[in-house]
């Protein structure tokens, strides 16, 4: 679709993604006008590695239900439970 002349937000809308989606892909993939290619591009995602931590499920199954969704709404109101 870019080679065809489309912006990256007709791409985003074309297959259900968010235009900044789509401008990281080609950022990440070193997307020149006309140049990206899925296969390299998903090869370069194979390749990178993960910085994010997993949780181990023992310690997650510890975490009260509900726990994270209380302190989100905490931080957006700014308070917190004695």
């Amino acid at each position: 679709m870019k080679r065809n002349g489309a912006s990256q937000k007709e791409i985003a809308g074309a297959i259900g993604k968010h235009p900044s989606t789509v401008s990281r892909e080609f950022r990440r993939a070193g997307m020149t006008s006309g140049t990206y290619c899925f296969v390299a591009a998903q090869e370069h995602a194979d390749s990178r590695e993960w910085k994010g931590q997993r949780i181990d499920p023992e310690i997650w199954s510890l975490v009260e239900p509900g726990a994270d969704q209380r302190l989100a709404c905490q931080a957006l109101v700014g308070t917190s439970e004695p």
